[in-house]
């Protein structure tokens, strides 16, 4: 819905909107025509009379300021000791899936590579294999 008195560019977006319906053939008019509402609902009434005036709050810039400067002062050491158990459970979690992943991968390819020595020693007895490869 378009609602012109509280859109006041509601024009140029509808024509913007209109130019890529324009091979359906439809005109501003007619989009205006369908778009605007017989009535407006009470939610429109009191959301377009609604203003929100916030408080500012006058110790924010310090109380930023304060917290930007305990960050800065503290060193690498001090940052280890205190995020020290976080890093070392992600370190465990990564080296663990790492070595889940190369083990499953060597896995299928020694599966792959058994497979392929069985047909080939199968194929190296059965003289009828034999015969049919020759061909």
């Amino acid at each position: 819905m378009i609602f012109t008195d509280t859109n006041p560019g509601w024009r140029e977006s509808l024509e913007i909107f209109c130019g890529f319906l324009a091979a359906g053939g439809y005109s501003l008019e007619t989009t205006h025509a369908m778009a605007t509402p017989e009535r407006r609902d009470f939610l429109s009434a009191a959301l377009h009379d609604w203003r929100l005036q916030p408080c500012a709050n006058p110790g924010f810039r310090a109380t930023v300021r304060e917290r930007l400067g305990l960050r800065a002062t503290e060193s690498w050491p001090t940052y280890l000791r205190a995020h020290g158990l976080g890093w070392s459970v992600a370190a465990m979690l990564v080296a663990g899936v790492a070595g889940w992943t190369g083990r499953t991968a060597a896995k299928i390819k020694l599966e792959t590579e058994r497979d392929a020595m069985a047909v080939a020693y199968l194929v190296e007895l059965d003289p009828r294999v034999q015969a049919r490869l020759r061909r």
